[in-house]
């Protein structure tokens, strides 16, 4: 938790890069999840990767807040699964810092990566995970 905090001070969550990478540690810790499953190396894949249409909010009936994302492939479940977390109403809760991440790109299409982020020349750039390890 020290570890993602003292990033979130590193970061400026203003700038689309930085909430991106926020938010990809914040998921990767909060869902356990391998960092090849949310990343990427090579080129992007709808059909394996998660994209931000993929992405579903929700309050549960006892009145905490959820999301899910539909990861359509993983390395133990080849057809896909959802990835679910709630808030946990901390400063490095995944859900809000996802909620930040789509806001500061909103005007992205809904078929991108889901860790892309809008650049300076307006167009948007998939989150690289070699960008993200430096």
């Amino acid at each position: 938790m020290q570890h993602l905090e003292i990033l979130c001070t590193g970061l400026d969550l203003y700038n689309p890069f930085d909430a991106s990478v926020f938010t990809v540690a914040c998921l990767t810790f909060w869902l356990q999840a391998h960092l090849g499953g949310l990343l990427y190396e090579l080129a992007f894949n709808p059909i394996l990767h998660i994209t931000c249409n993929g992405i579903l909010f929700g309050i549960t009936m006892s009145n905490r807040h959820y999301s899910k994302g539909w990861l359509p492939h993983m390395k133990t479940k080849p057809y896909g699964d959802w990835l679910l977390f709630t808030d946990s109403k901390c400063i490095n809760s995944a859900y809000h810092a996802l909620k930040w991440h789509l806001s500061s790109s909103s005007l992205l299409p809904k078929t991108v990566p889901l860790f892309a982020f809008e650049t300076l020349n307006g167009s948007w750039s998939p989150m690289q995970k070699i960008w993200f390890l430096m």
